[in-house]
């Protein structure tokens, strides 16, 4: 990552200058590691020293906030453009890939996203299509790390976490459990986040699933083995491993504005084969960076707001949720004729006369209802709408204004 501060895209400094001098220093001192990398530079070993210890964390060994320093003194001089061309270490049988970028916000409003009781589809709803915790993800004294005030030690906060994708290119979902730490501290006056995830077994078989209205967050997910994909619809496949590294840095000097830098290692494919290259990473940090600009720096629903809507859905009964979904059902039929890929036999069949309903376990179909809650309060089109106020129990808080 750090690696490319050299000779091109790095701020100009007048060696001249004794302001500028020790930071000079430092920067050179990086260079010879990162000069013989050629086309595609690597991180200075140290920094890939950090990484491990970072992912030695997540599965359990004590955090040292004193591990982190590598990345944090070199993700100022790195852009966004440096990092696309940064190689990792290969780790999990799998290439990595590196992603730079900034937020308009300060640290503590992405803070407040990592709550158990906010799920991160609905920070992401374009990506992530289920989400929660199976044990853990708050603090060792039951605290979330929002509400902690005191940084004079470093907060940790593990857990155990499912996902869900919505559909990718390779047309599927996956589902899988992960390992996630995440530590909020100061580093010399500087407010940070890390957070670190670790696959714990290989996820579920690919399930066709396509979209039918990306920009809308319009998916369909068939229930069925296989890729939405002509030529290999047959193909079992899995994601096999993944980790990630998010840090996030506001720094002293530039309060309101974070600092994120994402590292990715993905094997997935079929037949134990890995499919996945560096460019599909970087595709895949792309819409991760888009995702949170538009959550947190775009409009968006108050996530105190959001956490609420969540527990009134998981506190609603079955019968209530299972009304809903069978609205949902007959709008989804009419919504997704005529859309590309619909037509196919097996998926029509599934979605006739509202049977769409019998493939979405109780799970999804909370889940839906907290992604069209969350359309029609941004103003969205939303299927079965949920802001036309016949769900019982279901508690909304007030759309966004129209903008």
């Amino acid at each position: 990552m750090p690696s490319l501060l050299c000779l091109r895209g790095m701020p100009i400094i007048n060696p001249m200058k004794k302001t500028y001098g020790g930071l000079l220093l430092a920067v050179l001192l990086l260079l010879p590691s990162l000069a013989l990398a050629g086309e595609h530079p690597t991180l200075p070993e140290k920094v890939e020293t950090a990484v491990d210890a970072l992912l030695a964390d997540v599965a359990g060994d004590p955090f040292d906030p004193d591990s982190v320093t590598p990345l944090l003194d070199l993700l100022p001089f790195l852009s966004p453009a440096q990092a696309a061309q940064t190689v990792l270490r290969s780790r999990l049988e799998a290439e990595g890939a590196v992603q730079t970028f900034a937020l308009n916000v300060p640290l503590e409003r992405i803070v407040r996203s990592y709550d158990p009781d906010l799920p991160i589809n609905f920070c992401m709803p374009d990506m992530v299509r289920l989400s929660g915790w199976r044990q853990g993800g708050l603090m060792e004294d039951g605290r979330r790390l929002f509400e902690v005030t005191d940084l004079s030690s470093p907060a940790v906060a593990r857990g155990v976490e499912f996902t869900d994708s919505t559909p990718g290119e390779e047309g599927a979902s996956y589902a899988y459990d992960m390992l996630r730490m995440t530590a909020l501290f100061q580093h010399r006056g500087d407010r940070v986040l890390v957070s670190v995830t670790k696959q714990k077994d290989v996820s579920t078989v690919g399930r066709k699933s396509l979209a039918v209205d990306r920009g809308n967050w319009v998916f369909f997910y068939s229930g069925l083995d296989g890729l939405n994909r002509a030529g290999v619809s047959w193909a079992d496949s899995y994601i096999y491993d993944s980790a990630s590294i998010n840090l996030f840095v506001e720094r002293a000097v530039q309060p309101g504005r974070t600092l994120v830098l994402c590292l990715k290692w993905l094997k997935a494919g079929w037949r134990g084969f890995n499919m996945v290259g560096r460019e599909d990473l970087l595709a895949g940090q792309d819409r991760f960076a888009a995702s949170l600009r538009r959550t947190f720096e775009g409009r968006w629903v108050p996530l105190d707001q959001l956490a609420d809507l969540q527990r009134s859905i998981m506190a609603l009964p079955d019968e209530v949720v299972d009304g809903w979904t069978n609205r949902y059902a007959q709008a989804f039929a009419a919504a997704a004729s005529g859309a590309k890929d619909m037509g196919k036999k097996q998926y029509s069949e599934i979605v006739a006369d509202g049977g769409y309903a019998a493939v979405l376990d109780q799970p999804n179909r909370r889940a839906l209802l907290g992604l069209e809650s969350l359309k029609c309060l941004l103003g969205k089109p939303a299927l079965a709408d949920p802001c036309a106020g016949d769900i019982p129990g279901l508690i909304l808080g007030s759309p966004l204004p129209a903008p």
